[in-house]
């Protein structure tokens, strides 16, 4: 019997990095996940998509010792996410 369910979720994570700490190397602000995927199921396998888009807030960084800036705001910041699973039962 095939089975093709359809998958989708949402998550909130508030940044856990603090003013003195953000830098422009990590995606800062709090985030909101999006996401939508399915998967096929029958007797002998699982085959599983998903596709995710993160919506990251921005965040005021603050300039370190040797920096051209005293302050400085992250904003518009994304991520597209791709997931693919495959399991094979014996």
């Amino acid at each position: 019997m095939t089975n093709i369910p359809i998958m989708g979720g949402y998550a909130y994570d508030e940044s856990v990095i603090p003013f003195d700490g953000a830098d422009f190397i990590v995606p800062t602000g709090a985030r909101r996940t999006y996401s939508l995927g399915f998967q096929y199921h029958d007797k002998k396998q699982t085959l599983a998509m998903t596709l995710g888009f993160i919506d990251i807030d921005g965040l005021s960084i603050k300039g370190h010792t040797g920096d051209t800036y005293d302050t400085a705001r992250s904003h518009d910041n994304y991520a597209k996410v791709v997931g693919i699973s495959y399991q094979r039962n014996f």
